[in-house]
């Protein structure tokens, strides 16, 4: 698979993940999207041998998944009505969102480095500032 489509296919799912807000359709979307953008990242780790590339990914996701864990804990938490107990959620929520797209930004930044393609570094840059 030559770069441009593996930069197709990462689109594709980022574009995807985009539209997970919606209701029902949304999870199907994130869960597409997922999965579309890992294996752009995978095989752009198996063009260039940089193992950190998809490492850093699948860390960025892995935390991402754990700050949206903590959303569905604040809201189950909101029926309590205090808000001390729905402050500590989104407080770990945004703590993990951060170090997810800590590691989103150093994938993209190894990609740009690996291809000397700058537009992957400015996508680093943004999914970074976005999270934060």
């Amino acid at each position: 698979m030559e770069i441009k489509n593996i930069k197709l296919l990462g689109g594709i799912g980022i574009s995807l993940s985009l539209f997970s807000w919606f209701p029902i359709f949304g999870i199907l979307s994130l869960l597409v999207g997922s999965i579309s953008t890992f294996i752009a990242f995978w095989k752009i780790s198996k063009i260039k041998p940089e193992e950190k590339i998809f490492k850093n990914a699948i860390l960025g996701w892995f935390f991402a998944f754990l700050g949206g864990f903590f959303i569905v804990l604040t809201s189950i938490m909101t029926a309590s009505n205090n808000l001390g107990y729905m402050l500590l959620p989104w407080t770990i929520m945004a703590i993990f969102l951060g170090i997810s797209g800590n590691f989103y930004k150093k994938a993209l930044y190894s990609i740009s480095k690996v291809f000397k393609e700058k537009l992957f570094k400015t996508a680093g840059d943004v999914i970074f500032f976005l999270v934060v």
